[in-house]
């Protein structure tokens, strides 16, 4: 396996770009037909196809902020998970709070105030 190749084979067609190509990642042989990419982190790996135009911002991002790209989709997974499990406990107290008189922001600011 060649040096950086992340453990990855691939087939020499897989160059062309247009030829699909037959990549082996963690012993299991997948069929590509476009770009793919495979992001790693401690015992698990995710592939995720992403748009061209995506994948550009996010190697300028990775660029100018002196980060792996890897990394920098890893914060905003953790984001957005984060984000994700906000929404649902709102939305689980929504019915207790407005029980409670609660229903803007300001009015829990001055329930705790």
């Amino acid at each position: 396996m060649a040096a950086g190749s992340r453990g990855h084979a691939s087939t020499t067609a897989a160059r062309s770009g247009s030829v699909p190509a037959l990549h082996q990642c963690a012993g299991v042989f997948l069929l590509q037909t476009r770009p793919c990419n495979t992001l790693s982190y401690m015992e698990t790996t995710l592939t995720i196809r992403l748009p061209s135009d995506l994948k550009r911002q996010l190697d300028a991002l990775s660029r100018r902020t002196h980060r792996s790209a890897s990394e920098l989709v890893r914060e905003s997974l953790r984001r957005f998970i984060a984000s994700e499990q906000i929404a649902a406990v709102r939305k689980m107290a929504m019915p207790l709070a407005e029980a409670q008189g609660l229903v803007t922001d300001e009015d829990i600011f001055k329930a705790v105030s």
